[in-house]
């Protein structure tokens, strides 16, 4: 594929700049927050609701396996705002259509939460947005060809792909801004994964870290972090390396160039509620408007560097007083930055969620604490939040 080929693979579209989208990965439980494979189940009641199509799961899953027809993926992300994930006990939700601003997307990704949680009560199955599975469970593959590829490439390894993160999109006019953007939020992937901590549980133990979603991840994909990009020749020659020209989102990094024409941050866990998911986005809005709108030339971390400090973020999360100090100096830097952008309120939502320390972690270990000896009760605890918020 020469680079014109691959130019053309990326959406770039003048009219859809700084416009955010989010996605969010999902566990599907019982009543008692043990695993189940139903993700084909809620798909297609997605798809019937907002599509009006009838089909079967037979029919459904013969035509995303055996004719790998693109179309019905299409549609079930972009005007259901569901996929399928990797393991059969996930799901994904998506903002649709891509947001305008940070309020739109905050409205949006509510009203996905709530369909989901509709469909999900249709089938009594609980949704828990956590980066990591509470239980022990087994692993299976959703039947598409592309995950059981994935399944090939990582082997034994591909149970420790089975966590959920949070991926932010920013929409952008051309391939210049792109790399302008991707190379200044590169800069902050351990912020935002400090404040996004939301995996400290393993399978029923304490893990003693505080994303240990970001460790599994590393085990399965290698070298998660990008290195910056020097030009598109060089992001193309980057992927050429890697053997993904002809499908980019074969690039597992924490940070990427997406082909919807979007900078994707992919280092966050998922959040528990939706407001700590906002607050995410914020920060990804706010830095990526600065890195266009003022006059920068950053100093590229090492990359030896930057696996020290977005390790020490996932382990320590914001109970490490540096880095929680670390994170609030930041936030106050960019405050009129936030103004500029309409969204103070939010800003401020944000920066007491920072001061205080108790993002999705840290209540974790509380929950643990409380209900070390009762799973079902401590699950229970974590699921409350998802449903109390969208109720």
């Amino acid at each position: 594929m020469n680079l014109k080929s691959f130019t053309n693979i990326f959406n770039f579209d003048p009219k859809k700049h700084l416009f955010l989208g989010i996605e969010e990965e999902y566990w599907l439980t019982d009543e008692q927050g043990n695993l189940v494979n139903k993700s084909v189940d809620l798909l297609l009641s997605g798809a019937r609701k907002k599509l009006g199509i009838v089909w079967t799961k037979e029919k459904f899953l013969n035509d995303i396996w055996e004719k790998q027809t693109d179309s019905i993926l299409s549609d079930l992300h972009f005007k259901v705002g569901l996929q399928p994930e990797l393991p059969l006990s996930q799901i994904e939700i998506n903002t649709t259509p891509p947001c305008p601003d940070l309020r739109a997307a905050w409205v949006n990704l509510l009203k996905q939460r709530m369909f989901l949680r509709e469909i999900a009560t249709s089938h009594k199955i609980n949704v828990l947005p956590i980066g990591t599975p509470l239980f022990p469970f087994t692993a299976k593959i959703f039947p598409l060809p592309y995950y059981h590829k994935v399944k090939e490439i990582f082997a034994d390894k591909i149970k420790k792909g089975f966590i959920s993160g949070q991926h932010v999109h920013v929409g952008m006019s051309d391939e210049k801004k792109a790399i302008r953007v991707f190379n200044y939020l590169r800069e902050y992937l351990p912020i935002i994964l400090a404040i996004s901590t939301n995996s400290p549980i393993a399978e029923g133990s304490n893990t003693s870290l505080q994303s240990s979603r970001y460790f599994k991840y590393r085990v399965v994909a290698g070298d998660v972090i990008p290195e910056p990009i020097a030009s598109w020749q060089n992001y193309y020659s980057t992927l050429a390396i890697m053997k993904c020209l002809d499908d980019p989102t074969r690039n597992w990094k924490i940070l990427r160039i997406h082909p919807y024409g979007t900078v994707e941050v992919r280092v966050a866990d998922v959040q528990t509620t939706a407001n700590e998911a906002i607050y995410i986005a914020a920060l990804v809005n706010v830095l990526a408007y600065k890195a266009l709108n003022t006059n920068h030339q950053p100093d590229f971390t090492d990359l030896r560097v930057m696996e020290k400090r977005l390790l020490n973020s996932a382990m320590y999360g914001l109970t490490q007083t540096e880095v929680k100090d670390s994170v609030l100096k930041i936030v106050k830097k960019l405050t009129s930055l936030a103004k500029e952008l309409q969204i103070i309120d939010i800003w401020e939502e944000l920066e007491a969620w920072v001061s205080s320390g108790q993002n999705g972690s840290a209540r974790q270990l509380k929950y643990l604490a409380q209900c070390a000896d009762d799973p079902a009760k401590l699950f229970s605890k974590i699921h409350r939040e998802f449903v109390n918020e969208i109720k």
